[in-house]
């Protein structure tokens, strides 16, 4: 069960859930705009991964899913037709980027690309440059790195120094 002091705490903070949450999270936003060095207007906030992937799918005008795995299930649950290629077990499921430049390729334009960085369940963390010039050569693609285990690596973030077309996402609940 909980422990003891658990009971304390939610008494004590009771007080301060009467009101629904900020609707443009706008504290939140700067901060998470200062911890990772990107504009706020570059920061959205959302009730979940799953709810901020199907928003990206929608918002990118996408009209496909890749979701290389082993991975976390919801990329491919944006309501989009998808399409989960297998990567290599020999190879650690490490991606293999010209294996995903032709899956792109291939896809063409419109194609949204989700990525785990760090992965779950497997733990590989793909090549932060590689995935950059990825991003680069597929210009009429997007891609999603998801990093909501990455607090547990470093600090830093793609999203402060990728190309318009890579997204970064975070999770408050793995790490925080």
């Amino acid at each position: 069960g909980p422990p003891s002091w658990l009971a304390e705490e939610i008494s004590a903070a009771l007080g301060e859930v009467e009101r629904y949450p900020a609707p443009e999270a706008s504290r939140l936003r700067a901060a998470a705009a200062e911890r990772y060095g990107v504009d706020g207007e570059c920061v959205v906030c959302s009730n979940g991964s799953d709810e901020l992937f199907r928003a990206l799918a929608a918002a990118t005008g996408a009209s496909r899913v890749l979701a290389p795995g082993p991975c976390y299930a919801s990329y491919a649950d944006c309501r989009l037709p998808a399409e989960t290629p297998l990567l290599d077990a020999e190879k650690g499921f490490r991606p293999d980027f010209a294996f995903l430049d032709a899956l792109l390729k291939r896809a063409g334009p419109g194609t949204l690309l989700f990525l785990g960085s760090p992965n779950n369940p497997t733990g590989s963390f793909p090549d932060q440059e590689a995935l950059r010039d990825l991003a680069l050569r597929n210009s009429g693609c997007w891609i999603v790195a998801d990093e909501a285990f990455r607090d547990f690596l470093d600090d830093g973030s793609l999203a402060s120094d990728g190309p318009p077309n890579l997204a970064a996402t975070r999770s408050l609940t793995k790490y925080w």
